[in-house]
């Protein structure tokens, strides 16, 4: 049976997708992480009409590549800062 789509109606839109969130993982005994969360977005007339989950990155902080650890060192040096401004917030 064929069952048309309630209000179906063509439209013009952009569509792309990003990264919407990004969790570090540095456990203990282990290389640190960081899982991506990819989604797909739709904007129709400067309007954002739909978000769409799309799959997530893992990606391996290699202590031996100079690039990873210059990212995973300057993400630790702005956590360090946050965790002592929140710190002192406290006092």
């Amino acid at each position: 049976m064929n069952t048309p789509n309630f209000n179906e109606k063509p439209v013009s839109a952009t569509q792309w997708e990003r990264t919407c969130a990004i969790r570090i993982e540095n456990t203990y005994g282990q290389m640190p992480s960081a899982m991506t969360v990819e989604e797909i977005i739709t904007v129709q007339d400067g309007v954002k009409v739909s978000s769409v989950p799309n799959g997530n990155l893992c990606l391996i902080f290699d202590p031996e590549n100079a690039d990873d650890m210059f990212v995973y060192n300057h993400l630790n040096v702005k956590v360090v800062a946050a965790r002592e401004a929140r710190d002192a917030a406290q006092i």
